[in-house]
């Protein structure tokens, strides 16, 4: 956009007169805090990944409104809907998801690290039933198909000559 309409002074002129508490970015993805105007820090982020979050095991925002003011009261007073009755996550995912969306930063995952931390635990114990899964998978399927390999092959049938018409014996 700023190569588009004039390079960095541009971008310059956008910035330069912003105030302490001026909203700048998506509505949809800001957390309460950001929008009420106050003190935002990384637990702030943490909220707007879990909306990305959201979106992607639903398909939808959590906080949808007919205009950008409807949004915004949505994030700051309402609950996002429970991703149990938009998606089949996991209910492990779902609680992680529903964290990071506390209204109350005080109640959010308070770093990052801590948030990712949990979804890799997650990762690992989904890969592990995963493996199991898999396992017991290949152990039905090798006792349920028969195994033509054991035992002596079965007798090839006796050639015979087959007897001889009657006619022609008798014609002898």
């Amino acid at each position: 956009v700023t190569a588009m309409l004039g390079g960095p002074f541009f971008l310059w002129l956008l910035v330069r007169d912003r105030f302490p508490g001026d909203v700048l970015g998506s509505i949809s993805y800001m957390s309460p805090e950001q929008l009420a105007g106050g003190t935002i820090d990384g637990r702030s982020d943490i909220f707007s990944a879990g909306i990305v979050m959201y979106e992607l095991l639903s398909g939808r925002r959590p906080f949808q409104g007919e205009s950008p003011t409807a949004i915004m009261m949505k994030i700051i007073h309402e609950e996002a809907p429970p991703l149990d009755e938009v998606s089949g996550a996991p209910a492990k995912l779902r609680g992680m998801i529903a964290k990071a969306l506390e209204k109350n930063p005080e109640r959010r995952y308070q770093r990052a690290a801590e948030f990712a931390s949990d979804l890799r635990d997650l990762q690992i114990t989904i890969e592990r039933l995963i493996e199991r899964q898999q396992e017991s998978l290949r152990a039905t399927q090798t006792a349920t198909v028969p195994d033509h390999s054991v035992g002596p092959a079965p007798a090839a049938p006796a050639v015979t000559q087959p007897p001889a018409p009657i006619g022609r014996r008798c014609l002898r």
